[in-house]
Parts: structure tokens; C-alpha cells; sequence
């Protein structure tokens, strides 16, 4: 059974995606995340929404720029 909400660290542990890019996902509203009653408050991941959203193919992980060209050489 998943938690129903966790933190980016948990998060971070389960998914093997790093720190500095939940972050980079959570500000582009990719990874949702729980209302914060405080502006300085914890920042909580809705982990059954993340959930949902893999589950029906709605996640869309954008691709970093270095990767991208990467791609686009080895296609040529």
C-alpha cells in the first residue's frame, strides 16, 4: 500500500528521480503536490494523484537539452 501524500525526500527514494529535478517537475506542476496552509510550509507530494496520472500515461517527463541533442545526433 502506497501513502496517500509524501515528502520530496520519500518521494526521491522511491522513484529514483533526483532532488534538484522533482523540484524542477513539482515548479513545471508535472509532480502535484498537496495546498500548503503556510507559504514557508512542508511541501507534501499527492502521491495518488502521481499515481492516477502513470497509471493512465498522462505523465510526460521532458527530456534535459544535453539528452536531446544526444538523441538527435544518433539519429543522423
Amino acid at each position: 500500500m502506497t501513502a496517500t501524500v509524501q515528502t520530496i525526500k520519500k518521494f526521491c527514494e522511491e522513484t529514483g528521480i533526483g532532488r534538484t529535478k522533482v523540484k524542477e517537475l513539482i515548479a513545471d506542476l508535472i509532480i502535484p503536490t498537496v495546498p500548503r496552509e503556510e507559504s514557508n510550509g512542508l511541501v507534501l507530494i499527492n502521491k495518488l494523484e502521481w499515481d492516477r496520472r502513470v497509471q493512465a500515461n498522462q505523465v510526460l517527463l521532458p527530456i534535459p537539452p544535453r539528452k536531446r541533442k544526444l538523441l538527435e545526433s544518433q539519429r543522423r
